[in-house]
């Protein structure tokens, strides 16, 4: 009696999993997953950006940053690279807000204050880089409307706010 127990148990477990993992999916497949209201899985909103953009050229360092300029035009590797989220390897962040201060879209951009430098003879020194002035472009889809731009630094997973600044009309 045991075993025909044990056996009704295994096949009611693999029974449910297997339904369970049927649903999962569809759910899933069903609707793409949206991120700060820009769809990254979406193939248009991705080709479209590559034909023309709105690209914020932010000029900053460490300390925070400044709007540059704001052209519509065709993006460059430059400015393509910086449209993804944000990744735990990302030290530096920059979030798009709307009028009423709802995030639109939040990028990780790397490190770009700091640059490295490696010098033959001085491979035990303890400095290898400091912190610059850069100039960094973010493409974005032409429809994003912000009206301000944050800038934040990540250490351990949790954005502290290093400065806003307010796009005007």
């Amino acid at each position: 009696m045991g075993n025909k127990l044990g056996a009704m148990v295994k096949n009611y477990l693999k029974i449910t999993t297997f339904i369970f993992c049927i649903c999962l999916s569809s759910v899933l497949l069903s609707k793409p997953i949206e991120i700060d209201n820009i769809n990254f899985q979406d193939s248009k909103t991705i080709s479209s950006i590559e034909q023309r953009a709105k690209i914020y050229t932010i000029f900053g360092n460490q300390r925070g940053i400044s709007l540059d300029s704001i052209t519509v035009s065709k993006p460059g590797t430059e400015s393509l690279k910086n449209y993804k989220t944000l990744s735990p390897r990302d030290k530096y962040a920059v979030t798009f807000l709307d009028e009423n201060r709802k995030e639109i879209i939040r990028v990780g951009i790397g490190n770009p204050f700091y640059i490295h430098a490696q010098h033959i003879g001085y491979e035990d020194s303890d400095f290898f880089g400091g912190y610059i002035d850069a100039k960094v472009q973010i493409a974005l889809p032409t429809s994003t409307d912000a009206k301000f731009i944050v800038l934040s630094l990540q250490e351990n997973k949790v954005l502290t706010k290093i400065n806003e600044i307010i796009l005007s009309d």
